[in-house]
């Protein structure tokens, strides 16, 4: 095993207890000094973000690794360019939790499901007292919520809770008389889950003769397989609780 390098110890300003924030175990730190390498002489300084930087991060500090002789991030007296280290300890240690993917098997985090169903809970209480313009809002920022899911969570997840979002939102734009933004989400429910019998009740509703955006054959018209939809004779009777 190759000898350990000492490491450095915490930069000025930096307290002892700063330093210990590593996540790594003693098990992580031994495998990755048994790594080779060539230990090059640096120094690391606190560096303040300047206040007319980003808002969440100004007035910040962080290390920044420099020569050890001149305290540049590139020089090239010492042939050293740290520029590439310090912008990837920047972006790990501000970047949001989605920038940075977990290990592999690990379950989503429960937030975002519980976000998603708040919103649905606050657009149905909404929907329930005839407030179908506040009840699209909510079920529209539920929607956005569980679509921007990040990507290496299940894509599954996001897709079944905007399919419920989009059929509550095609209701509540049809109560309002909005009938062309409560055909398309009904659509994209289809699209989505044509298997889902609620999006084609959104669909196939006439609301008696004020909508004339899609002929009764398409209405009507079943669907075959699983989750079957009778069409013909058999009319969908107004728009299911929610």
């Amino acid at each position: 095993m190759a000898q350990q390098q000492p490491r450095p110890g915490p930069p000025p300003g930096m307290q002892p207890q700063q330093q210990q924030q590593s996540p790594l175990s003693p098990a992580h730190l031994e495998v990755l000094d048994s790594i080779p390498h060539t230990d090059v002489p640096h120094t690391l300084k606190m560096n303040a973000i300047p206040p007319n930087g980003p808002p969440d991060l100004a007035g910040k500090t962080f290390p920044v690794m420099l020569c050890k002789v001149h305290e540049q991030m590139k020089c090239d007296s010492c042939g050293v360019d740290f520029t590439g280290v310090n912008f990837i300890h920047q972006f790990l240690r501000f970047a949001p939790v989605e920038a940075i993917p977990p290990p592999p098997n690990v379950k989503p985090q429960p937030q975002r499901a519980q976000m998603v169903m708040a919103l649905k809970d606050q657009g149905n209480a909404a929907f329930k007292v005839k407030k179908y313009d506040v009840a699209a809002q909510f079920y529209s920022k539920a929607t956005d919520s569980a679509l921007s899911r990040p990507p290496w969570e299940p894509a599954a997840l996001g897709r079944e809770e905007a399919i419920i979002m989009l059929g509550n939102r095609s209701a509540s734009h049809a109560y309002m008389g909005n009938w062309p933004a409560a055909l398309a989400d009904a659509e994209t429910c289809i699209a989505l889950k044509r298997s889902w019998m609620k999006g084609h009740v959104r669909y196939a509703h006439p609301a008696g003769s004020r909508i004339k955006l899609i002929s009764w054959p398409q209405q009507s018209e079943g669907v075959n397989g699983n989750g079957e939809i009778r069409g013909g004779k058999t009319s969908c009777r107004g728009w299911s609780a929610i």
